[in-house]
C-alpha cells in the first residue's frame, strides 16, 4: 500500500475523529471558534477617539464576537494598541477604553484606528500603508 497524501490522510483522520466524537463537539460554531478571546500586541500608544456612543468592544475582530462593553458616549478616548484585518478583510483595532480592552471595528474610530500592525495570528491582506 502506498503513502497517503497529507490532504487525504488528514481527511481520513478527520472522518474517523468525527465518527467517534461526542455530540457536544459538533455544537461549536465557526463564529465561536474565531471569537475565542484574541489579544493583539501593545505596540501603539496613540490616543484616539470612538465616533459613536454605544460602540461595542468585542472579544475578537468579528462582528459576531461577544461584546465585552459598549462605549458610553461619542468621542470617548481610547488607547490604540494595534490593528489587524480579519479573514473577510475587515479592519479592526485592538484598544483599551477605561478598564476594557478588546477589538473595535476601525470604521468606528476617528482617523481609522491604529496604524501599527498586530502580530500575524489573524490572517488577511498585507498591512496597510
Amino acid at each position: 500500500m502506498g503513502k497517503l497524501s497529507p490532504v487525504l490522510g488528514g481527511a481520513v483522520l478527520l472522518l474517523a475523529t468525527a465518527a467517534f466524537s461526542a455530540p457536544a463537539a459538533a455544537d461549536v460554531t465557526d463564529a465561536q471558534a474565531r471569537c475565542v478571546e484574541r489579544s493583539g500586541r501593545h505596540a501603539d500608544n496613540t490616543i484616539g477617539e470612538i465616533t459613536d456612543g454605544g460602540t461595542p468592544i468585542r472579544t475578537g475582530p468579528y462582528s459576531d464576537c461577544r461584546v465585552i462593553w459598549r462605549t458610553t458616549s461619542a468621542e470617548q478616548r481610547a488607547q490604540y494598541h494595534c490593528y489587524a484585518f480579519n479573514d473577510v478583510e475587515n479592519d479592526w483595532t485592538y484598544l483599551t477604553v477605561g478598564a476594557y480592552t478588546g477589538w473595535v471595528y476601525s470604521g468606528n474610530l476617528y482617523g481609522g484606528g491604529s496604524y501599527v500592525p498586530c502580530d500575524t495570528r489573524i490572517t488577511g491582506p498585507a498591512p496597510r500603508g
